[in-house]
């Protein structure tokens, strides 16, 4: 006698879950096979508040996981450095000459004295030239010596502080420099002395140079001194951008000077041979005098004058119409010559003024200012001087732009007042001078308020700002492509796991109710 079929029972929570340990077992081995562990807790009420997920990670997970390496590996490389330090300032410890070099003040002084010698070979020059009979009093003898040995004691300090730097390190040209001019100084000491030595002033025994051609000597090396001048530039921001730009254009001048030099060297040969046939012709009818009254001869020999004087040959041709473009001569003059030689060649030379003052110079200008631009640009501190500029410009109308909103000086900025205050023409404008565009207030009141506390205090309006003004950055939008990555690959991942569960599924349940029939 067969026993009755067994009734179905309802699943309970035990059983439902007890037939699967089989299926899940093998499931975690496939996920493991896969890189992914697919047993998944339950997620009861006493489990929820510690819940973590094994199988996904979110996006903020994968970063703070990430940042928590990077922040390791520092402090990994921060102690092997620091390590480094110890053992380097152990065998290794600033000497006197580095930290005097180092100093601000150092710099400082030297500047100054650079100043002082400037003003000082000045007021020598203009007192020469007022005592011809006296220009080398005692007082500038003195001041030369000391600023010979202040400069010397300068140029010592240096490189006993840099030691093969001083020739091989980024201050490499400034030291060039002071070297030359410290040598030019001692060398104009002892040409001084040589005279001195041989006071008749006649001739000289020192390699057989004669006192006034040694004066000479002497005078230039002088000169030579104000060229330290250029060390001050590297202290001031403004002179340093002007000369960079000056020596940055020295290539655009060149090629500029060489495009000319054609275009004037062109029509200096036609105009030159042109006037030239005009005065053969007016000096052949001078000679014969065939029907001439003293005022027509008067004229030609004027012409003739004239057109000698700027068309005699093609150096002054070439010289005659650079300076109608420069400015050095009225072009009008210039003109006088080729009138007489008919209205084409006179159409000729204004062409001329027209294409050298109107096409070439201004192209060539453009080309100035586009190099200029380019050596400001270039300038790395001079970059980084801009950029804080304009840094601290924005923050300073991003405070006045939270002060306007704040009208209650609380320190927090809160929807309703963010609300009130945002279609004001006095915050419409700050927003406008800080490149910012606003037009949905809650949306950007989200965006600034980044600890959702309901309130925006100045630490995050600051960086609110500053974040969202103009337009998007390449960086903004490389993180962007990044987080979309990282997004994609997980989804695809989690529809594989779906599709995987799905299917597994689909085979218990297919093979339940193959039992189930089969009982039947």
């Amino acid at each position: 006698m067969s026993c009755p079929p067994e009734r179905p029972r309802r699943p309970s929570t035990s059983s439902a879950t007890g037939p699967r340990p089989k299926r899940n077992s093998q499931m975690s081995n496939n996920g493991r096979a896969q890189g992914f562990v697919p047993s998944l807790p339950s997620p009861t009420k006493s489990h929820r508040a510690t819940f973590t997920p094994k199988l996904f990670s979110s996006l903020t997970r994968v970063d703070e996981e990430l940042r928590s390496k990077a922040a390791q590996v520092d402090a990994d490389k921060a102690a092997a450095t620091r390590k480094t330090e110890i053992s380097s300032e152990a065998n290794h410890r600033p000497s006197c000459s580095q930290r005097i070099v180092n100093s601000p003040a150092f710099d400082i002084l030297f500047a100054f004295l650079i100043l002082t010698n400037a003003v000082f070979i000045g007021v020598e020059v203009q007192y020469g030239l007022d005592h011809p009979n006296d220009s080398d009093h005692w007082v500038f003898q003195w001041g030369r010596n000391i600023y010979t040995i202040l400069f010397s004691l300068e140029l010592f300090i240096r490189l006993g502080a840099q030691g093969k730097l001083f020739l091989c390190g980024e201050d490499r040209r400034w030291n060039c420099l002071d070297s030359i001019i410290v040598i030019a100084s001692w060398w104009e000491a002892a040409l001084e002395i040589q005279l001195w030595l041989t006071q008749d002033g006649s001739r000289s025994n020192f390699a057989g140079i004669t006192g006034i051609r040694t004066l000479r000597i002497v005078r230039i090396t002088r000169l030579v001194k104000v060229a330290r001048l250029a060390r001050v530039l590297r202290f001031v921001m403004a002179l340093r951008t002007l000369t960079q730009s000056i020596i940055y254009t020295l290539k655009s001048l060149i090629w500029a000077m060489v495009l000319l030099l054609l275009i004037v060297y062109s029509f200096g040969i036609l105009f030159t041979q042109v006037v030239a046939d005009i005065i053969s012709e007016h000096a052949q009818l001078i000679e014969e005098q065939a029907g001439l009254t003293v005022e027509q001869i008067e004229a030609k020999l004027e012409a003739k004058r004239v057109g000698e004087q700027y068309f005699g040959s093609l150096w002054k041709s070439m010289v005659s119409l650079y300076m109608s473009i420069a400015g050095g001569v009225s072009w009008e003059q210039v003109l006088v010559p080729l009138e007489a030689s008919g209205w084409i060649w006179v159409i000729m030379f204004i062409f001329y003024i027209a294409f050298s003052t109107l096409a070439v110079l201004n192209v060539v200008t453009g080309v100035f200012c586009q190099s200029a631009i380019e050596s400001a640009q270039s300038d790395h501190d001079m970059v980084i001087q801009s950029i804080l500029n304009n840094k601290e410009a924005h923050i300073e109308k991003i405070k006045m732009l939270f002060t306007e909103i704040d009208a209650a000086e609380s320190g927090v900025i809160t929807f309703q007042m963010f609300q009130e205050r945002i279609m004001s023409q006095e915050v419409q404008t700050y927003f406008e001078s800080i490149d910012l565009d606003v037009w949905d207030a809650w949306t950007f009141f989200k965006l600034l308020d980044m600890d959702a506390g309901g309130a925006v205090e100045i630490e995050e309006f600051l960086l609110g700002c500053l974040r969202l003004r103009g337009n998007a950055k390449a960086m903004d939008i490389a993180k962007l492509c990044h987080d979309q990555t990282w997004l994609i690959r997980e989804q695809a991942r989690f529809w594989e796991f779906v599709e995987s569960e799905l299917y597994h599924m689909q085979v218990q349940m297919t093979s339940m109710a193959g039992q189930r029939t089969g009982s039947r």
